[in-house]
């Protein structure tokens, strides 16, 4: 598994593949990629964590755009969103203990920025916190 932390790097990037788009990494200066999801699903818009020991992406796994986090060691996933709605381009916050996104609102009709915990335990307790309330997409 590449490691994002050494002084070249990697990157965790999205291809589409056989109809599909999934997760794949390369460590900076090689040429061979390799393939992390390969769900008959899209997932996209990958994140590493700051500690390099996990990824944040969306996907639609579960029928709608959801944000999961994958354990890079065991390829472990858990689904960190459950609405009906739209959620995708996940940041980190600089301890790790964040996910910030875009979601689709249905009250407004738009786009607007949450934060969820990346602890799944605290993620299902306390749900995300909207923290755009402007007029247009906020992204």
């Amino acid at each position: 598994m590449p490691d994002p932390l050494q002084p070249e790097g990697s990157l965790v990037y999205t291809m589409r593949d056989n109809g599909q788009d999934d997760l794949w990494a390369i460590s900076v200066g090689q040429s061979t990629p390799l393939r992390l999801t390969n769900d008959a699903a899209n997932d996209r818009d990958p994140a590493w964590s700051p500690d390099g020991t996990r990824i944040a992406f969306a996907s639609t796994r579960d029928g709608n755009w959801e944000l999961y986090i994958m354990e890079v060691s065991s390829g472990a996933t858990t689904r960190m969103t459950f609405t009906p709605g739209f959620e995708g381009a996940p940041t980190w916050s600089p301890d790790g203990a964040w996910l910030a996104y875009e979601g689709y609102n249905d009250d407004t009709q738009d786009l607007d920025i949450y934060i969820i915990s990346t602890d799944p335990n605290r993620a299902a307790e306390d749900g995300a916190t909207r923290l755009t309330y402007a007029a247009g997409p906020d992204i």
